[in-house]
């Protein structure tokens, strides 16, 4: 007996094949009536609406027991009007997804694979879905070309801007690359300039060291007055050597009338007088007799000389620097200042600390004794030799060492003491008054209503003119005040 063909399979294999599986479609029973394929039939359709799963249509041909080729396919209209699940009372089940795209179903034909099988031909589905990739392909590829093309025009502008920027940074960078050349050139040469300077003018000094130098020194001589004057607790007597330094006593107590008013000036119970007034006279001892200043439109030359030459050197030097300076416009600042630097280099690399002559050494120690004269009259302990040399080594000795530094440098560095033996009033431009405290200021006081009177000059003032290239020598200024000690009166009206 010869085996069932579905309803609807031709050779052709169209999109109204059934869908079936192939060991179902094998496991059908083969009886000789159509009554028994149509009982055969329906309980296999229930047993597929049990599994939840469509099922296949079989129609019988004219011979009834074969299934014939040429049978036609039902129509839509048919197969919605004889459709099992309606005879039955059920809804239709809804068809399979299918491909976008495509008209032919999402799934594969288990009878049309069977017969391809059988037959050995080219599976259908295969077929179809070749025909379905064309039809997505066909549909789909404009777009993305269209996409995709717009993409690529996009990143080759934006390719054209960045190499636009990299050519122009690019020109920058020459640029910038010139002109650092150009500067490591121009660096080159002045630093080989320095070079061979610093090795004709030495060690150039910045202004924060010599003031630091300067504050040092001071500094000393507050500790060692401090020690000094614990024990200077005698009334004053008035020597002959008062007498004689009136004026240099003067410029340390600007107030002071006579040598006579020493004792009611000094107090044996002010002891921060008496303090203020030791540091001030032997600051005065320093900047007038150790350190070595040149004349200033406003102020003379000191009386000391480069004292750590031997006595002929420097006697030439002050001759020589004395006809330069009086010159008048034959010798400009500029050149005087040139010489001076390169000659003091030069005579500091002969002249050492630890090659001073034993001239400058006696010569400090008659500074000493000088400056103890004036104010030993105030301690219960002249003979304090273990003083003296504190005051040797830890003031006098630093003072001349720092009037050789200031000396070789090229910019113009003076200490000067204030005088003010003519007028004794303050003068905040170069003064600091160190008796000035917060709770002692008058608010809202100005100089109309009270002025300040120097009752004590403590320190010396430092002084700058001109820089470390050799130039600007008009110019010049305080780097630090002097200190001094103030009293308060009303203004004369």
């Amino acid at each position: 007996m010869s085996r069932p063909r579905p309803l609807g399979l031709s050779d052709g294999f169209g999109s109204d094949s059934v869908d079936m599986d192939r060991d179902d479609a094998l496991s059908l029973p083969r009886h000789k009536d159509d009554d028994g394929r149509k009982r055969s039939l329906k309980s296999y359709q229930h047993d597929r609406l049990d599994q939840k799963e469509p099922p296949l249509q079989f129609a019988p041909t004219n011979g009834g027991s074969s299934w014939g080729s040429s049978q036609r396919p039902m129509n839509e209209r048919d197969r919605d009007n004889h459709h099992p699940y309606r005879e039955s009372g059920h809804e239709r089940r809804p068809e399979a997804s299918s491909v976008k795209g495509s008209g032919s179903s999402s799934r594969r034909n288990p009878a049309k694979k069977i017969l391809d099988m059988v037959y050995g031909r080219e599976p259908s589905y295969r077929q179809s879905y070749a025909h379905r990739v064309d039809d997505i392909d066909s549909r789909e590829t404009p777009y993305q070309e269209t996409t995709h093309l717009r993409e690529i025009e996009e990143l080759r502008l934006r390719l054209t801007d960045a190499n636009a920027v990299i050519e122009t940074l690019q020109g920058r960078l020459k640029v910038h690359e010139e002109i650092s050349a150009q500067l490591k050139r121009r660096n080159n040469v002045m630093q080989s300039s320095l070079d061979a300077q610093y090795e004709l003018l030495g060690r150039q000094e910045q202004d924060s060291n010599i003031s630091g130098e300067f504050d040092e020194i001071f500094i000393q001589l507050k500790n060692w007055t401090s020690r000094f004057c614990s024990s200077a607790k005698s009334p004053m007597q008035v020597t002959d050597v008062h007498r004689e330094n009136f004026e240099l006593i003067r410029r340390v107590l600007p107030s002071l009338a006579s040598a006579e008013d020493l004792p009611e000036f000094l107090p044996p119970n002010y002891i921060r007088r008496r303090r203020n007034f030791v540091r001030g006279w032997v600051g005065l001892i320093l900047a007038e007799f150790i350190i070595c200043s040149l004349p200033e439109p406003s102020y003379p030359a000191s009386a000391a000389q480069d004292f750590w030459m031997p006595p002929a050197t420097r006697n030439s030097i002050t001759e020589l620097q004395k006809t330069l300076l009086e010159s008048g416009e034959a010798v400009t600042l500029t050149a005087f200042h040139r010489w001076r630097t390169i000659t003091m280099a030069m005579l500091d690399k002969v002249y050492t600390p630890i090659q001073w002559p034993q001239d400058t050494i006696n010569l400090v120690d008659d500074r000493v004794d000088f400056a103890l004269s004036a104010i030993l009259p105030l301690t219960s302990q002249p003979g304090n030799g273990e003083q003296r040399q504190k005051l040797i080594d830890n003031i006098f000795f630093p003072a001349l060492s720092f009037s050789q530094l200031l000396r070789r440098q090229c910019a113009c560095w003076s200490v000067r003491f204030p005088d003010l033996a003519a007028s004794n009033r303050f003068e905040p431009s170069t003064m600091v008054d160190v008796d000035n405290q917060p709770e002692d200021d008058v608010e809202g006081a100005t100089a109309d209503q009270c002025s300040k009177s120097v009752k004590i000059v403590v320190t010396p003032a430092l002084f700058k003119s001109g820089n470390q290239d050799g130039l600007r020598y008009d110019m010049g200024g305080p780097v630090q005040e002097a200190e001094v000690s103030c009293a308060e009166f009303p203004a004369v009206e």
